[in-house]
């Protein structure tokens, strides 16, 4: 299972990303400080061209259609996936209304987006994503190792998902230490070194999550 750290705008996010064995990405709209493994899309108010001029350039090895909302985009999204599929080797498609997963293409990945806190996000029934490749989108390291062995268990394949949850702690002076977030009691440690053992922290614990079989509950 890949584990992508997207991280626009930080020097830092490269380093962190190879030194807790993940894969470095970014939203479309950032700065790349290095070779791109997915470009995420700014999912409101993008322009299409100017995506596609960023995978052109990039060469990411993923890219993301943008968000299926409406049955109604469905003609113009099926473009937007036939113009990635030259530039990239894995296309990702995030549904986000029951019954969406049925008209993404088998050779597509379905793009989960996983609430959080701020962020409402959208499930899919267990039922549509049953034999598809699944990549979390987002959401926090709790509710991500518990839809991991739930679709696993359910007959999809977690395949990748991304986070950054591990800087976002960071800026707070909070790592995770044993299964916890742990606050820092002085300002004396770097946010980017508490980002990197959180990093390292979560790559074990979503790897293990990656081998259990089991239930979801909120």
């Amino acid at each position: 299972m890949d584990i992508v750290y997207i991280r626009g705008g930080d020097k830092h996010a490269v380093e962190i990303a190879a030194a807790a064995g993940m894969l470095y990405g970014i939203r479309h709209d950032y700065i790349a400080y290095a070779k791109v493994h997915m470009l995420d899309i700014r999912w409101t108010r993008y322009d299409w061209r100017e995506y596609l001029a960023r995978v052109r350039d990039l060469r990411p090895v993923v890219a993301l259609a943008p968000d299926y909302e409406h049955a109604w985009q469905w003609t113009g999204l099926q473009r937007q996936i036939d113009d990635l599929r030259p530039l990239v080797d894995h296309i990702m498609v995030c549904p986000k209304w029951h019954g969406a997963v049925a008209h993404i293409p088998a050779d597509c990945i379905v793009a989960v987006s996983v609430p959080a806190r701020t962020y409402a996000g959208f499930l899919p029934s267990f039922s549509a994503l049953v034999g598809r490749r699944v990549h979390l989108l987002g959401g926090n390291l709790d509710r991500q190792t518990r839809l991991i062995s739930a679709y696993n268990s359910a007959g999809a394949s977690v395949v990748s998902l991304d986070t950054d949850q591990m800087a976002l702690k960071g800026g707070h002076g909070q790592w995770l230490s044993e299964g916890k977030w742990r606050q820092v009691r002085c300002n004396s440690v770097p946010d980017h070194e508490l980002a990197l053992a959180s990093a390292i922290a979560m790559v074990k614990r979503l790897q293990f999550a990656a081998t259990q079989k089991q239930g979801y509950f909120e």
